[in-house]
């Protein structure tokens, strides 16, 4: 057990690398506080949740050809504090931005991958994002990211502390990302690939002395194996008896 010291600087390591995170997130984006409904934002206003029993209608019919209510109920709740003030929208966006980065990392950290901080750094930077968090109507894009992030790193937990099931958590956020965005469906082949990243599938991660009862002593007790191909190596990694836990009641 680690001493309450350790303990101590851990958890400041922790909130200061977070801190960080966060910072560089927001300052990286201030331009798009300032930079108003830009494309077709303009057409947010004209949005079906903004009609007459709009809340309603976002989530019981079938109006609207895309079926994200989540992301219509945030704009409608935004649109209760600030109107239509296009800087709220933003700063909103950008808060969600800096949020999924947070959970990237900590999913990176969980498996063990070398760098994770920085790996998270350049996601929350990185250009190819930005056409998703400054533009409003892309709210879907980081929205369904952070329960997305949120249904990995609590099946992780999960694993960690049971060893087995998925846990209701996962189940949970995985629910609200799909209201967020259908395109966290294959979330299920995600967690498979976190299983094949914790059994060395991809680096070997430093050798532990009292593996973890989780995902990576599933896949450790296995014996050693000769050397073979990538697709090879998922076949036996993922096979029921390596696995049995990822199978079991989501419930459990």
């Amino acid at each position: 057990m680690e001493s309450k010291p350790m303990m101590r600087e851990k958890r400041r390591t922790f909130m200061a690398h977070a801190l960080a995170l966060v910072i560089a997130t927001l300052l990286a984006y201030i331009p798009a506080m300032r930079a108003g409904l830009v494309w077709n934002d303009h057409d947010l206003t004209a949005n079906l949740v903004f009609q007459e029993h709009g809340l309603f209608r976002v989530w019981f019919t079938t109006e609207s050809v895309n079926y994200w209510p989540l992301v219509w109920t945030s704009y409608w709740i935004e649109y209760q504090l600030w109107g239509f003030d296009p800087a709220g929208y933003h700063i909103v966006n950008i808060v969600l931005h800096a949020i999924a980065s947070l959970l990237i990392w900590r999913i990176l950290k969980r498996l063990n991958v070398p760098g994770s901080w920085f790996a998270a750094l350049l996601f929350a930077l990185h250009p190819v994002n930005v056409e998703s968090v400054a533009w409003v109507t892309q709210r879907k894009n980081v929205l369904g990211l952070v329960f997305f992030a949120a249904s990995v790193l609590s099946f992780l937990r999960h694993d960690d502390r049971h060893g087995e099931g998925v846990g209701w958590m996962t189940v949970l956020w995985l629910m609200l990302a799909m209201l967020s965005k259908g395109a966290a469906a294959p979330l299920p082949v995600v967690l498979l690939l976190c299983l094949w990243v914790a059994g060395g599938g991809v680096w070997e991660p430093e050798l532990e002395t009292h593996p973890k009862p989780g995902i990576s002593s599933h896949v450790r007790s296995s014996p050693p194996r000769r050397s073979r191909g990538p697709l090879e190596g998922v076949a036996q990694d993922f096979a029921p008896g390596s696995c049995r836990g990822f199978w079991s009641s989501p419930w459990s």
